[in-house]
């Protein structure tokens, strides 16, 4: 309705970690593009869980270890660059993306 390009959601307090896509299909004036909309999930940072939920939306796997999630935004490109996932508690990527802004800004 409003027509917000560059959505990602952040989430957390599940006890695991993972990233999450969906691939929503927008109909505008009968020309039909899609919005992939990226979720962040990470874990709060004082315990691990082993009971992690189905999500047919996941990439890439989940962290049932102790994380935190990240985004970098590289504003000086063009198209600017998103580097986003979560890092283990030393700071080792365990599940990251990049993509650019433009990828998921559909409305121009």
């Amino acid at each position: 309705e409003h027509q917000i390009n560059g959505v990602v959601i952040i989430s957390g307090d599940t006890h695991w970690g993972e990233l999450s896509k969906v691939e929503l299909e927008l109909d505008e004036n009968a020309f039909v593009k899609t919005y992939p909309l990226w979720e962040i999930t990470s874990s709060g940072l004082s315990e691990e869980w082993k009971d992690v939920s189905p999500n047919k939306y996941r990439v890439n796997g989940y962290t049932a270890e102790v994380n935190y999630g990240f985004i970098e935004i590289d504003w000086q490109q063009d198209d600017p660059m998103i580097h986003m996932g979560l890092r283990n508690l030393q700071g080792h990527k365990v599940n990251s993306v990049e993509l650019k802004l433009s990828a998921i800004s559909p409305f121009h």
